[in-house]
């Protein structure tokens, strides 16, 4: 993706007289995996796509290379820096029990969006994730977690969209209907089976997590990392790079859409802009996939005389209900002299998903080894920016000392995640807010049963694997929130009272207006959201083309 030519498939300049004019049939906000996804699938059935993405092109470096002291002085560059690397780069105003504080959020930014930037697995929600089991519904506060469309229904876009992003791994004994269709994945290092039969032992059964690399040779899977052949799928290069080279699309980028003008039930256009200037762009189909944080801005931006409280807004549920994961880290150890020469991505176990009643969650291998740079920006990302230069050059090499520290205690160590589904309480929102870097506000209660569920996984983990021989430490408090995996705010509902779109992702009280993205799920579920993203998408791409014909999905 890094070296593809991205200017070839730009339009005509969007701020001209002749793009003012122009209809397209599609404008899809986002280019990634909802985004990705749903235009291509659009652009196969013929219509004419354009894609607004706020980032720009990737790039491996741009210029020279700024010298040691310059990054550690300069925040400018640290931005630079992760807008270099397909990333968000501007830091989030999260309210965390009252508490305020900016984080770096890992998202992505460009083409491809935060999966281009994914560890990527993409695995499918279990079925008991549809159907709104295990206590969720009862407690004050929470929105609805029962589907409107069931996982039998569902299926067959899960299939379609592992047939492009083309997963390697194996079925997991944990999920009954797992029937994936998987690619052999690599090999395990002895070091992985020696851990791989320890989980067995512990009772955790083990399966090798559905990755969505080809592993071509060399490949050195580019988690967390742009990838510069294309080997790992993502939004960009199994959505939109076909899209624009197979089947005409094209992509506006460095085009930040501000809202959208309504005549009445209708989007009219696309009030975006590009490149310093402002834009309108004009579609008989307009798709939201801009992220759950930032699609909820978009519809709370564009209130008007028909939606005073924001488009699709009439029940106070736009931006209501953000979902995270809390991830904990842990470390464990194998015997030192096995081989560590394998895969990174290997495997995880769904044995303690629901252990009494209660949804507790997966556990997930994160990387192979533990690696000083690794610590670094985990420390720093969960640090303010201070105002003086000179302040945050003594914070970065704090950082950078601890994490060469840590690194030592921690060698030969494995990364581990236990992972617990949160659930969507009305309190818990996105909101548009000035002072925010990023413009938005996170404002989060922790629950308290949530709080419980996350101990019940770490005491569990730590009992059965102990038990088996193997030395266990975590290293992430019980309160840990995935940022990166934020979803809900503008929820999938039965009724326009249950959420902001329904079934289809179709906008409730608008007739050409849908969202693509996590902000439609109605579950965070204990697993990585991307594969329910796409398969959404696509779900929704199909109901657009049915339409046509007077047939509904």
């Amino acid at each position: 993706m890094l070296g593809f030519a991205w200017d070839a498939y730009k339009p005509t300049d969007l701020a001209s007289a002749e793009a003012q004019a122009i209809e397209w049939d599609v404008v899809v906000i986002g280019a990634g995996m909802g985004g990705g996804f749903a235009g291509l699938s659009l652009a196969q059935g013929g219509k004419k796509v354009l894609f607004l993405e706020r980032g720009r092109a990737p790039a491996s470096s741009r210029g020279r290379t700024p010298g040691r002291i310059a990054r550690l002085m300069s925040d400018q560059h640290r931005a630079e820096a992760l807008r270099q690397r397909g990333r968000w780069d501007k830091r989030v105003a999260v309210m965390v029990d009252g508490k305020r504080a900016t984080v770096q959020v890992p998202l992505g930014n460009g083409p491809g969006g935060s999966s281009a930037v994914y560890g990527a697995a993409v695995e499918r929600y279990m079925r008991q994730d549809f159907t709104g089991e295990h206590g969720a519904n009862a407690m004050p506060g929470v929105l609805s977690n029962t589907w409107p469309v069931g996982y039998d229904t569902f299926l067959s876009s899960y299939r379609a969209a592992e047939a492009i992003l083309r997963p390697s791994g194996t079925r997991d004994p944990c999920d009954a209907d797992d029937d994936a269709r998987l690619m052999p994945p690599p090999a395990l290092s002895e070091r992985d089976e020696w851990l791989a039969e320890r989980f067995n032992a512990a009772g955790l059964p083990a399966y090798r997590v559905h990755v969505a690399v080809d592993y071509l040779p060399g490949c050195t899977e580019c988690l967390g990392e742009l990838c510069p052949r294309m080997c790992k799928s993502d939004g960009a290069s199994r959505g939109v790079i076909p899209a624009l080279v197979a089947h005409g699309a094209m992509i506006a980028l460095d085009c930040e859409v501000d809202r959208l003008e309504m005549d009445g039930p209708r989007v009219a256009g696309v009030r975006a802009r590009q490149n310093g200037r402002d834009v309108m762009v004009r579609a008989t189909t307009v798709i939201l996939a801009a992220g759950a944080y930032i699609s909820p801005l978009v519809l709370l931006r564009s209130a008007g005389p028909d939606h005073p409280k924001g488009v699709g807004n009439h029940h106070d549920l736009v931006g209501r209900g953000v979902m995270f994961h809390v991830d904990q880290m842990f470390a464990v150890w194998a015997p030192r002299h096995l081989s560590t020469s394998g895969p990174v991505k290997t495997f995880a176990s769904k044995q303690l998903y629901v252990e009494n009643g209660k949804r507790i969650g997966s556990l997930q291998a994160l990387s192979g080894v533990v690696e000083a740079g690794h610590i670094e920006e985990y420390l720093r990302n969960m640090l303010p920016v201070l105002p003086l230069a000179v302040f945050n050059l003594g914070v970065r090499f704090g950082c950078r000392m601890v994490a060469m520290i840590a690194a030592r205690v921690f060698a030969g160590a494995v990364l581990f995640s236990t992972k617990t589904e949160d659930f969507a309480y009305a309190e818990n929102r996105v909101l548009p807010d000035a002072q925010s870097p990023s413009g938005f506000v996170v404002q989060y209660t922790f629950p308290a049963e949530l709080a419980e569920r996350a101990q019940a996984i770490r005491l569990a983990a730590t009992r059965k694997l102990r038990a088996a021989g193997v030395r266990v430490f975590f290293l992430s408090r019980m309160r840990n929130l995935n940022f990166g995996h934020a979803a809900g705010t503008c929820r999938m509902g039965t009724t326009p009272d249950q959420g902001v779109v329904d079934a289809s992702g179709r906008v409730w009280g608008t007739d050409n207006l849908y969202i693509a993205d996590a902000s439609v799920l109605p579950t965070s579920a204990a697993i990585n959201p991307s594969l329910t993203v796409a398969a959404c998408a696509l779900r929704t791409a199909d109901t657009i083309l049915r339409a046509e014909t007077g047939d509904r999905c």
